[in-house]
């Protein structure tokens, strides 16, 4: 397997330095996020969701392209995908992400597909956003890039095989899933194998990262309930082994991307410590 890191993973580090550590650590690739720019608070910590440095802005990220290219070629890091926050319900974001990962030469980019709303209905949310990602794909044939959308909750394919049933509508050489393991803990589980022999021909990437439920208390009444949260790499619900013979089985031998929101450590030593993990695990199969 080849290791990645989604840069939502490295807050404070700008992307030169991010490109330099992860190239030290061992890692062969770096799949960034691009997001709307934002002003950044130079008081207030980085933080995954807010004044995240290690992020390419919407803005100017086609003017940048070249530079960003270049950085990643002096740091001998591939870019296997484009972590853009655009759905298909926006289309000219997404068409920039689209292109912007032609641009850098990404292979992949995330165009993300409807959340799911109970007022509308599901079958309602679902022809929509077919009739939408319809234009994705139109424009991921027309840059030569793969749209993928990913198994992620809240969204109308929190599971391996609602994802297929979305992208089976369409060209999987247009269009793929991110598989998330880490995301089915909080929804969407299915066998590891049989998700991903469902996806089939639609596997395109892959996102790693673990979670564990913690109890705690719903905002009304005091009851006690369980929320799925980061933890360590080592200590979650996801049996990290089993996907690895899964996506094994299935015959992918691409690209895992770390997208680890875990904070009881820091950045550097997740992401040292979860590379030196997966390759002991490597090791079993």
């Amino acid at each position: 397997m080849k290791y990645a890191v989604f840069t939502v993973s490295m807050p404070e580090y700008a992307p030169e330095a991010a490109a330099a550590f992860l190239k030290e650590a061992g890692y062969e690739g770096v799949e960034w996020r691009l997001v709307p720019g934002k002003p950044y608070d130079e008081n207030a910590a980085p933080a995954y969701w807010t004044n995240n440095r290690c992020e390419l802005h919407e803005e100017d990220v086609l003017a940048n392209a070249e530079k960003i290219g270049k950085l990643c070629r002096e740091y001998g890091l591939a870019m296997p995908s484009l972590g853009a926050y655009a759905g298909c319900g926006a289309p000219e974001r997404a068409k920039l992400a689209i292109e912007a990962a032609a641009r850098l030469g990404a292979p992949c980019v995330r165009i993300g597909c409807p959340g799911y709303d109970p007022k509308r209905g599901y079958r309602a949310v679902y022809e929509e956003g077919v009739e939408q990602y319809a234009k994705v794909e139109q424009l991921a044939k027309e840059y030569g890039v793969r749209a993928c959308i990913e198994t992620h909750p809240g969204n109308i394919t929190p599971s391996a095989s609602a994802a297929y049933r979305f992208v089976s509508n369409f060209d999987s050489r247009y269009v793929g899933v991110i598989y998330d393991a880490g995301n089915m803990v909080n929804e969407g589980y299915e066998n590891f194998q049989m998700g991903l022999e469902i996806l089939g021909e639609y596997l395109a990437h892959v996102h790693i990262k673990n979670e564990r439920h913690q109890e705690t208390v719903y905002p009304y009444g005091g009851y006690q309930h369980w929320k799925a949260d980061a933890c360590e790499m080592w200590k979650g619900e996801v049996d990290t082994l089993a996907v690895l013979r899964a996506l094994k089985s299935v015959g992918y031998d691409g690209w895992l991307s770390f997208e680890d929101f875990y904070t009881g450590m820091t950045t550097e030593e997740k992401l040292r410590g979860n590379l030196a993990f997966m390759r002991e695990l490597e090791a079993q199969l």
